[in-house]
């Protein structure tokens, strides 16, 4: 009697099962079948494979699929500082579209609680330079949205056609920032 191994597929995995047909009479033969304890453990170490690997590509994925559409702006609320302001934005839920913080991407402006006087001044320039900006613009959108710390909106913020950041670094009252460690106004 010999073993015969056939390869079954199921729903994610194929394994191999072990059929030995024995010959009982000659006009019916009966088969049993068993599945070998070596495919039993490879068939669990391939669904924890593909689980590790799901997680991994689905952790990408998000992290890929962070940046949103365009959105317009409906009302400036206040402007913090020369790269934080809040808005309304009526075309989103007001859960989410009411008073959200925005802040501008790819540039870093002085802080208003600077560390030296002339970071301090300098931050008010900035942040009064975009209140005017914003207080004065037909149209201000949103583009390439994306969720930064401390729940803000992180977003390339466009004013009448023209790039606020880009207006910032020109008149340098910003500097390009990518995250991690902020350059020193104060040196």
């Amino acid at each position: 009697m010999k073993p015969l191994v056939l390869l079954v597929f199921g729903n994610l995995f194929s394994f191999p099962l072990v059929a030995q047909l024995d010959r009982v009479s000659a006009s019916e033969a009966e088969c049993r079948v068993f599945e070998s304890p070596r495919a039993h453990q490879n068939q669990i170490i391939m669904k924890k494979i593909f689980l590790v690997i799901a997680l991994c590509l689905g952790a990408f994925i998000v992290q890929a699929a962070t940046a949103y559409g365009t959105v317009t702006v409906s009302k400036v609320i206040s402007v913090y500082d020369g790269d934080t302001f809040r808005v309304n934005i009526d075309s989103l839920p007001p859960l989410v579209g009411k008073n959200i913080p925005i802040r501008l991407k790819g540039v870093d402006t002085p802080e208003i609680q600077g560390k030296c006087q002339y970071e301090r001044d300098l931050a008010l320039k900035a942040r009064d330079f975009v209140r005017s900006k914003l207080a004065n613009a037909k149209e201000i959108r949103l583009q390439e949205l994306q969720r930064g710390k401390y729940f803000r909106i992180v977003a390339d913020v466009i004013v009448d056609g023209m790039s606020l950041e880009k207006e910032l670094l020109e008149n340098e009252l910003a500097y390009k920032y990518s995250g991690g460690k902020k350059s020193s106004w104060c040196n």
